[in-house]
């Protein structure tokens, strides 16, 4: 099996959207950090799994593409989490809304980066959102928005 774009990827992305100014003020995190600390807009990239998010023809994974010297093909969606924490008192409305506003910037960003030269700085061929789902959250002293993304990627490799 060939070597993968993963980390490469996980890396452009997270220093592309370290400059996003939709993202300012935002904790940006390859990993998940441990102790996450109280970071009330926080976003981190995480797990990958073999898997076309597009749901093409191609399973996911790396297969044999073509001949030649990048004769395979890679597929996988990036995981990534965005969470926004406020205390009790704010409204779930409120806390869910930012949570969605940071999700969009972090898919506009992605879809720039499609048309710049070279695209997603060379690393994979394609990547979009293909998946957003919610999750809230609330305890007696805060609230919690999660909104997970799902980025399908696809390389030569």
């Amino acid at each position: 099996m060939a070597t993968s774009t993963i980390p490469a990827f996980k890396a452009a992305l997270l220093e592309r959207l370290a400059l996003d100014p939709g993202l300012a003020g935002v904790r940006v995190d390859y990993g998940m950090s441990l102790p996450p600390g109280n970071h009330p807009d926080w976003v981190w990239f995480g797990d990958t799994r073999s898997d076309d998010g597009t749901n093409g023809p191609f399973p996911g994974g790396q297969r044999a593409a073509t001949l030649g010297l990048q004769r395979r093909e890679e597929r996988y969606v990036l995981e990534a989490v965005v969470s926004v924490l406020r205390p009790a008192r704010e409204r779930q409305q409120t806390v869910t809304e930012r949570a969605f506003e940071l999700a969009a910037a972090i898919e506009e960003s992605v879809r720039a980066w499609g048309a710049v030269q070279p695209a997603f700085g060379g690393v994979v061929r394609w990547a979009q959102v293909t998946d957003l789902v919610h999750r809230e959250f609330a305890s007696t002293t805060e609230r919690e928005a999660r909104v997970l993304i799902d980025i399908s990627c696809a390389a030569r490799i």
